[in-house]
């Protein structure tokens, strides 16, 4: 399962990375100064983004970019944020320079505005970490909720194919096989409408 990230950058001649999990925890800080081709590999290092964050608005057109590498949507604060205030968010976070520093914050920040669905969804009874956390990641990515929970399920292929590409002889189903899978499914049906029901 691919390891779900929020992931900041702050672009310049030396640009600043921040890396967080969808529960907000710090995973890694990082500047370089190889250019956008050497943060797009750190950030990759890390996970896969389900949303991207700059610490200004507008946001440079280098996170624009990043943001469409990932096809992920854009995190940008909406007003300045004061020096003060970034400090304050990145005590402790062991930045080394005012660039982690500055996309740390953007990353918290991004975080906080999610914080409360991120927490709503990681509480779900009945229903797998690695559910949770691509429910997440769809949801970041701009989904409704309603449609993240529809993308856990995917058709399952109707027929196998071999080794060859050719397709396999479909098994026969017996009626007790559909009333069996009928019944499976409606019971996870149920049980992801009171998953939604309880966000909502």
């Amino acid at each position: 399962m691919p390891n779900y990230i929020i992931a900041a950058i702050d672009p310049g001649a030396t640009t600043g990375i921040a890396i967080l999990s969808l529960s907000g925890r710090k995973i890694a800080t990082a500047s370089t100064n190889e250019g956008m081709a050497d943060a797009v590999r750190i950030i990759e290092r890390h996970g896969t983004p389900s949303l991207i964050a700059c610490d200004v608005t507008p946001a440079p057109e280098a996170a624009r970019k990043i943001a469409s590498y990932f096809s992920c949507r854009l995190f940008e604060p909406g007003r300045g944020i004061r020096e003060e205030e970034k400090r304050q968010i990145s005590k402790g976070a062991g930045v080394e320079n005012n660039h982690e520093r500055d996309a740390y914050a953007a990353a918290v920040l991004a975080y906080r505005q999610h914080q409360n669905k991120l927490r709503q969804i990681e509480s779900l009874p009945d229903i797998s970490h690695e559910d949770k956390e691509r429910v997440s990641h769809l949801m970041l990515k701009g989904y409704r909720l309603k449609d993240a929970f529809l993308e856990l399920r995917e058709p399952e292929p109707v027929q196998a194919k071999t080794v060859t590409g050719e397709k396999a002889a479909a098994r026969p189903i017996s009626t007790e096989d559909l009333k069996e899978r009928v019944s499976s499914l409606a019971r996870e049906n149920a049980n992801l409408r009171l998953m939604l029901f309880r966000l909502e």
